[in-house]
């Protein structure tokens, strides 16, 4: 059976990602992060973890987990030894980034991280792919210390599903941006929508979100709409909600006349 002796990981990038991998793998027998590279951090040893400020100072490791921003990864990996094991972290990012080192994987996380926000690391899915079956073990073994919830996952796929989670983790989260701004206007507190937000959330856990969807759009209620546009003065907001009205009235296959305000 294929086995590599991999023990030391070398993180780079200390981001919301980076402090919650360093936090998930502390408590592992398996695998410990002895390198932490980062411009944000002074260049030494502290706590038995050596600093690095570029990742041509790193020391020889077992491991190299790269997770930076997407556009960076390809000059970090080059910036490696050419036969070091080398995984980075990316959803968007094909694994043919890495093409300079031999032994290379994927390991994503689905999930969105904040610095300030616990994550329970053993619950987030993890997607992962590499170059040959004998990576693949190595990435899977890592992979299942860190999450139960394990998938091998190729590039395009993690692509697609990487996009999934931008609608409805990044854009979501926008209209949460838009509706506080709106409340504040009229003095208003954002928890308000807390329980209409739960609520549509637990329905698209436990039905499809077709059937879940409701509102003036769905309902071709064209008096509400027009009202709702009547008061937005922002025109972001504007565009945003006549495009989002338009998608879900089209969703159904049936066509609506929104007149000339849509």
């Amino acid at each position: 059976m294929y086995f590599y002796p991999m023990k030391s990981i070398a993180l780079i990038g200390y981001g919301n990602l980076g402090q919650h991998l360093h936090t998930a793998v502390k408590p592992m027998d398996a695998y410990a992060i002895t390198q932490i590279c980062s411009p944000t951090q002074q260049t030494g040893l502290r706590d038995g973890i050596f600093y690095a400020t570029s990742a041509e100072l790193l020391k020889p490791a077992d491991l190299y987990i790269i997770a930076v921003k997407d556009d960076a990864i390809q000059d970090v990996s080059q910036q490696l030894p050419q036969d070091a094991f080398v995984i980075h972290t990316s959803g968007a990012q094909p694994l043919s980034v890495l093409s300079r080192q031999p032994k290379a994987g994927v390991l994503y996380p689905l999930q969105s991280f904040s610095k300030d926000a616990p994550i329970n690391f053993h619950e987030v899915p993890l997607f992962i792919e590499a170059k040959n079956e004998q990576e693949l073990v190595v990435v899977n073994d890592l992979a299942a210390h860190l999450s139960k919830r394990v998938s091998v996952l190729n590039s395009e796929g993690r692509f697609q599903l990487h996009l999934t989670g931008v609608i409805v983790n990044n854009f979501v989260n926008h209209l949460y941006c838009q509706a506080s701004a709106l409340l504040k206007d009229q003095q208003l507190p954002f928890d308000l929508l807390h329980p209409l937000i739960t609520e549509t959330a637990r329905k698209a856990l436990n039905m499809d979100p077709h059937e879940a969807q409701t509102g003036p759009a769905k309902r071709k209620d064209l008096k509400t709409i027009q009202a709702h546009l009547a008061v937005l003065t922002d025109e972001n907001q504007r565009e945003i909600y006549k495009l989002l009205s338009r998608s879900i009235s089209a969703y159904d296959k049936k066509t609506i006349d929104f007149g000339e305000e849509l």
